[in-house]
């Protein structure tokens, strides 16, 4: 059990430190491809360093607060299609992060004002509509969702790496089989509910 723990804290541990060397590569380049004048390729390293999301790190942040600013300074010039275009990103990135939370959702209330602000003064007809927005998932929902995944995860690995010769009474590995279809069973479900 204790392999099991040890195993899977890391396999965590080496998970989150690639997303968080992501999240620092990404806004790292894109502020570069900003200094000269890249703004498309500057966008899209913003747009991956804001996906690179866990609780904590500060890259997603800033990189939203960067495409942020970008998307004003595109509507104070006139590019209002680029700028809605732009502000469309923010909050598909902004959405795609989601999880027990909506993390960022100062960010995600100015973008979408100021998408319900251009959409209402293209079509008048449209001013009582809101953009819709998928509910946040539920925390049970989520920490389910969790449990099935690292469920699965800790049966499988006893079944294949840890335990295979260590258990020799067919109980042990019926036992570590349930574990893996039953956490297997509940992150599909989950995932369908979600």
């Amino acid at each position: 059990m204790a392999r099991g723990l040890l195993f899977l804290a890391i396999f965590l541990g080496i998970c989150t430190g690639r997303v968080f060397l992501d999240g620092s590569r990404h806004l790292n380049k894109g502020e570069k491809l900003r200094r000269t004048l890249n703004l498309t390729g500057a966008f899209a390293e913003f747009e991956d360093a804001a996906r690179a999301y866990f609780p904590g790190s500060p890259f997603p942040r800033q990189a939203l607060l960067r495409m942020e600013r970008m998307a004003k300074s595109m509507q104070m010039r006139g590019a209002t299609d680029e700028a809605i275009e732009s502000f469309q990103k923010i909050r598909r990135a902004i959405l795609s992060t989601r999880h027990i939370a909506q993390p960022n959702r100062d960010i995600l209330t100015r973008v979408e004002t100021v998408l319900e602000r251009s959409r209402n003064d293209k079509d008048k007809k449209l001013s009582n509509t809101m953009i819709v927005r998928f509910e946040d998932p539920s925390p049970v929902a989520s920490l389910l969702l969790t449990l099935g995944l690292l469920a699965w995860i800790a049966g499988a690995a006893g079944l294949c790496l840890i335990l295979p010769g260590a258990l020799k009474g067919s109980k042990g590995r019926n036992t570590l089989w349930i574990i893996t279809i039953g956490g297997l069973t509940l992150w599909i479900s989950m995932a369908w509910i979600i």
